[in-house]
């Protein structure tokens, strides 16, 4: 029979209850220990909460989810690691002193005297455990937001630190899992608002505003009491990719998923919920790992953030050092946050892939379908700094001012029959780079030049598409399947395809930050919003119509302004374009190039044939079918927004336009 205590003497938030049965009933070990029942954390007014058992699963259960426990868990067992691997440096440890950290399993060899801590992650029963050589072993719940023992009602830390205190004599040691947030290695952390100390005592990191998705299919909201990352990453500004705009609705998510499940060395797939957008960021730095020596609190970094952390978009976000540069002192941090994203991925493409050699790329010609936008600005300015002569870029005749401001060759996309003409003229193409996946994209492949390791790179993959909509090993054979059939037709001529992505580039993001402060590379800016305005941002984004970056500016006001400007000093000519000897080395620029063409193929005079062998080859095979094409009139795109010469970087409109110039499936 159960003996009933007068509980509302005894009542008080978090006391332990102890019930008995009868007394001629022993009860121990394991018995005892599921006798023993714990109150939820409630006002001593209110009436008592149902209780549950603490050494079998309900407590955990009744408290975390299978994810909540994946992230809390993982977190815990990353500060114990973080705390063991720079416990040295507090104390002088044995000779024999090690920790290891894999799997969700942290073995920490104090030494041969002490013995061995085991601390591991258990999911079945959602709890942690620990083998102290000291006080042997214990199970830990989640019970009101710290981790208990079942057996005593003592914490995790408060044990540990007890411990390790006795072991090493010293009061110092003090384990808290809020305390080891800041020994966290290789981390950087920004702030995006400016004011600095004044600012960030006065908020004293508690929490911040960011603009976050809860779930994939209600997009994205302002939360303003989010938890600071423990290391983070804040900016002055942020930019709005295409990218951006899909993500919200979970693209990409199966992939990034496994990805992160992978980096996480984790054996359940991690929920990337709650997601936040956004992977260009410039800013402060606000604290850093203790392993990171190249920057201080308060320099002034531009960078990326890799695809599977928490985004820019928040007022602080995390960062590796290695994703991150001093921020040139030419430009702002508007400016700033416009280029990192879109560099990177073009480094994928030109170097990853194409594996053209900045310092020493050769005589080579490039062809870039999408020229205008987002990375194709960025691609053009990169390949004109590395040396290459010939750099040629479709684009529609809205944007030839812009184009050749930039150095390239521009090419009007609407008109195909022109358009073919002139890539026959300028090539055969050493490397052709998809921006914008189009028909005439497709057709590039034939000035491409032959079996010489030339290479059409495109930075549009079908890989994130197929895999949400088949899952990941369906969705991988899909695209693979896709790439054998684009990659096997240009093969046989000894034309090579192959796709791109986006990945953080520390060697490219070194180059972009020296071409900024030389000139050779300037940021095109075309709108700016304020933080609050975002999902107005998203919305002009997601339309394609943009002939410029996006970007969030954390200090401006909620009100959107959209003016595209050139640099001033950009050298034009008296049509307001650049000279011939800019961009095309001992070779005269046809007269039909220097203005938009208004009038069709059939009108035009005709042109010198090249006189390579590899132009002979593919001209007698694409001539042919160039003048059989139907006559196209030129559609005109013009946009209400004024050019001006300024700092930007833009994006296509096209008619056959299939996907986004930063890679996005529409």
């Amino acid at each position: 029979m159960w003996l009933k205590l007068g509980l509302k003497d005894i009542w008080k938030p978090g006391v332990l209850i102890f019930r008995t049965v009868n007394a001629s009933e022993v009860l121990t070990g394991t018995q005892l220990q599921r006798r023993i029942l714990i109150s939820a954390r409630v006002k001593t007014s209110s009436p008592r909460d149902a209780v549950f058992h603490l050494s079998i699963r309900k407590a955990c259960s009744g408290e975390l989810s299978v994810a909540d426990y994946e992230k809390k868990a993982t977190s815990t067992m990353n500060f114990l690691s973080d705390f063991f691997d720079t416990l040295p440096e507090l104390v002088e440890c044995d000779k024999d002193y090690d920790v290891d950290y894999a799997m969700g399993v942290l073995t920490v060899k104090v030494s041969e005297q002490v013995g061995v801590y085991v601390i591991n992650m258990q999911p079945p029963n959602r709890q942690i455990w620990l083998s102290s050589p000291i006080s042997g072993p214990k199970r830990y719940d989640y019970v009101n937001g710290n981790w208990l023992c079942s057996r005593d009602g003592v914490s995790l830390d408060d044990i540990l630190t007890k411990e390790f205190r006795g072991i090493y004599k010293c009061d110092k040691i003090t384990i808290k899992y809020l305390s080891m947030a800041l020994n966290r290695n290789f981390f950087t952390t920004l702030r995006f608002v400016q004011g600095r100390s004044a600012w960030f005592c006065k908020r004293q990191l508690s929490s911040m505003r960011a603009w976050v998705v809860r779930d994939f299919s209600e997009g994205i909201a302002l939360e303003t009491d989010l938890r600071v990352p423990e290391i983070t990453h804040p900016n002055h500004a942020a930019s709005v990719n295409p990218i951006d705009t899909v993500m919200q609705n979970g693209y990409g998510n199966t992939v990034f998923s496994y990805l992160k499940q992978f980096e996480e060395c984790s054996l359940t797939t991690p929920s990337r919920l709650p997601f936040i957008g956004g992977r260009d960021c410039s800013g402060t730095v606000v604290y850093r790992g203790r392993e990171v020596k190249k920057f201080k609190e308060g320099d002034e970094v531009m960078g990326v953030i890799g695809g599977t952390y928490a985004g820019s978009h928040a007022e602080y976000v995390l960062a590796m050092d290695s994703w991150l540069v001093p921020k040139p002192n030419n430009i702002s941090f508007v400016e700033a946050a416009s280029l990192p994203y879109s560099a990177c991925t073009a480094w994928s493409a030109l170097v990853s892939v194409a594996r053209i050699c900045p310092e020493n790329p050769g005589d080579i010609r490039v062809l870039i379908h999408g020229g205008a936008g987002g990375v194709g600005t960025v691609a053009i300015q990169m390949l004109k700094a590395w040396g290459i002569p010939v750099v040629v870029s479709t684009c529609s005749c809205d944007s030839y001012a812009l184009v050749q401001s930039l150095g390239a060759v521009p090419v009007d996309y609407n008109d195909e029959v022109t358009a073919k003409e002139k890539l026959v003229k300028y090539g055969p193409f050493e490397v052709i780079m998809d921006c914008a996946e189009s028909d005439l994209a497709e057709w590039s492949d034939n000035v491409l030049g032959i079996w010489r390791n030339c290479i059409h790179v495109s930075v549009i993959s079908p890989l994130l598409h197929d895999a949400d909509r088949y899952g990941l090993v369906p969705g991988l054979l899909s695209a693979a399947a896709k790439y054998f059939r684009r990659s096997s037709l240009p093969a046989l001529s000894g034309r090579w395809f192959s796709y791109a992505f986006f990945a953080p580039h520390p060697e490219c993001l070194t180059q972009l930050k020296e071409y900024v402060e030389t000139g050779q590379v300037k940021p095109i800016v075309e709108a700016t919003y304020a933080f609050e305005d975002i999902p107005k941002a998203y919305e002009k984004v997601f339309e394609r119509h943009g002939r410029g970056k996006t970007v969030i500016d954390f200090t401006k006001e909620p009100e959107a302004r959209s003016s595209l400007e050139l640099p001033e000093d950009t050298n034009l000519g008296t049509q307001g374009l650049i000279d011939d000897k800019d961009f095309i080395a001992n070779e005269q620029l046809p007269a039909d190039s220097e203005v938009p063409p208004k009038e069709t193929a059939s009108s035009k005079g005709s042109e010198n044939k090249p006189q390579s062998p590899d132009r002979a080859f593919y001209d007698s095979n694409t001539t042919s079918e160039t003048k059989q094409s139907p006559s196209k009139e030129i559609r005109d795109q013009s946009f209400n927004a004024s050019i001006k010469l300024s700092t930007a970087t833009p994006t296509d409109k096209k008619s056959t336009l299939t996907s986004s110039s930063d890679g996005v499936p529409v």
